[in-house]
């Protein structure tokens, strides 16, 4: 004797599967793509011009710390516990630096820690034989010492990213530097694996259970 779809079985899987389709649709997360990555310094730092009237100044922290992911307190000398430069210096003129992602990332939203009154130019480029590509500046928002800026949404794809001092006084100095994408949050993907299974489970009762089956 054949044996009819169980309606209540099939009524159930889908009624599940259409509650947890709209829920398992993936939420934006932040990621930051940058926090740890390596990053080279390019140029001289941790120099100051004569009587540049700073002196004496702590050594430059190390590269790492801008992509550790630590902000200074806001306001912190920009000497102290920083990547700092004189470009009035020989060979500080063009210093940069540069943060490997390692791979391309596209970037939905940047933040820069530096100092107050300068500005801080970003490029970026996707392979590491292109040319840069200058996406804006940092502006100078006035303060003291270290300052946040951002984070600020923007839309770009890089493998590499490159900070510059462009405009102040000269003395320059970068605390932390962050890139940010959106990426889909784990319990999103988990609900979506769930709503998934249950589409499959449906299938399999329908198949089990449908007009070919004897008993």
């Amino acid at each position: 004797m054949r044996c009819s779809p169980r309606p209540s079985l099939l009524a159930s899987a889908l009624a599940a599967l259409l509650v947890a389709l709209p829920v398992a649709t993936p939420a934006a997360a932040q990621l930051n793509v940058a926090l740890g990555r390596p990053v080279t310094l390019v140029g001289t730092f941790g120099v100051l011009r004569p009587a540049s009237g700073w002196d004496p100044a702590d050594p430059p922290a190390a590269a790492s710390t801008v992509v550790d992911g630590v902000f200074r307190p806001e306001g912190t000398l920009w000497t102290q516990g920083t990547v700092w430069w004189d470009a009035a210096v020989q060979g500080s003129t063009n210093n940069a630096i540069i943060v490997d992602l390692g791979s391309s990332r596209n970037i939905t939203a940047v933040t820069l820690q530096a100092d107050d009154n300068d500005f801080y130019q970003l490029a970026y480029r996707v392979g590491a034989a292109d040319p840069w590509t200058v996406l804006g500046n940092f502006g100078a928002p006035g303060g003291f010492g270290m300052v946040t800026r951002g984070p600020l949404p923007t839309a770009f794809t890089a493998s590499q990213i490159r900070l510059m001092g462009v405009g102040g006084d000269g003395f320059y100095s970068v605390s932390e530097f962050q890139a940010i994408v959106a990426t889909p949050e784990p319990a999103s993907l988990a609900l979506m694996g769930t709503g998934l299974a249950g589409l499959g489970l449906a299938g399999w009762r329908r198949r089990a259970h449908g007009p070919s089956a004897r008993r």
